[in-house]
């Protein structure tokens, strides 16, 4: 492992560097990941860090006693989102301005900072205090000088509130609390803002791509963004997961046609790039992407 990075005993590093080689030594069959989750139930061993690159170089430390960085540590990816991760890497390029909301460690932070380049910038956002220090932890082992840190809830109005900050097990799965007030998980106080506030702010005239994942609170931040989307128009990846989108009084059809609204179409990410969605709401949780006018080719 790399200095630095702390681990229980060289036995249980010895273990977790034999779990990740026998997954990228075992051939592809259906249920290959669902096997590997399993035994990873007994391979997230708490307090266990390591640390990866990704396919330019970018490095990204995990606490794979954590749900997503466990994925990560065993496939070199979030293995859930690894067609969306491959054509993000397509999407993504030089000179361009991405906004990451939902940023967690970094993930697609990383990856977009190195593809963008000096002449571009990366805005993460991500509430946790917890989950944004290793965020902030990720961006400096990089050295990226081109990556704005916003420890801010994004949302369609601004002001103080509370954030859930989810299983200990798996720190993606921090949200707003629902508006029952059901939920009972631990919580601390942060601030909200919304992204049209936010490129008012700084003067930010160009946003090229926005990846939105914020546990069913999606169109919250699509209704705080409202002026970027007619006036800049940004490509959008988002999360649409129907049982989160409903626990907020919401849908995945009520955001596909208030993003229509805005001359945005639905296009899901396949194995060879992307196939226009007719319907009007998903099944299933996925990142969706949003394109104006006709996807082709991209």
């Amino acid at each position: 492992m790399k200095e630095g990075i702390e681990n229980p005993t060289p036995f249980w590093d010895k273990m977790a560097k034999k779990l990740r080689s026998i997954y990228e030594s075992t051939p592809y069959f259906k249920g290959k990941w669902q096997i590997f989750n399993l035994l990873g139930r007994f391979a997230r061993w708490k307090g266990y860090r390591t640390e990866i690159s990704f396919d330019l170089g970018e490095k990204i430390i995990l606490d794979i006693d954590d749900w997503i960085p466990y994925q990560i540590f065993l496939t070199g990816y979030y293995a859930i989102e690894y067609l969306h991760t491959s054509y993000f890497r397509k999407i993504v390029k030089e000179g361009m301005v991405f906004f990451d909301v939902g940023a967690n460690i970094g993930y697609y932070t990383l990856q977009a900072a190195v593809r963008v380049g000096k002449g571009g910038k990366v805005y993460a956002f991500e509430p946790v205090s917890s989950t944004y220090k290793k965020l902030k932890e990720n961006v400096e082992i990089n050295s990226l000088t081109n990556v704005v840190l916003c420890p801010f809830v994004i949302y369609e109005k601004e002001g103080e509130m509370e954030i859930a900050l989810g299983d200990k097990g798996n720190s993606g799965s921090a949200k707003i609390p629902f508006p029952d007030n059901s939920c009972d998980e631990r919580k601390e106080k942060v601030r909200a803002i919304t992204l049209d506030n936010f490129v008012e702010r700084n003067r930010i005239n160009r946003v090229d791509l926005v990846k939105i994942d914020v546990e069913g609170c999606e169109y919250s931040v699509l209704k705080g963004m409202v002026k970027i989307l007619s006036k800049l128009k940004p490509t959008i990846l988002i999360e649409l997961t129907e049982n989160t989108l409903k626990a907020r009084g919401t849908s995945s059809f009520e955001v596909i046609n208030f993003l229509k609204g805005y001359g945005y179409c639905p296009y899901k990410i396949i194995r060879n790039g992307v196939k226009r969605i007719r319907r009007d709401f998903i099944t299933g949780e996925s990142l969706i992407l949003f394109k104006q006018g006709d996807a082709k080719g991209v």
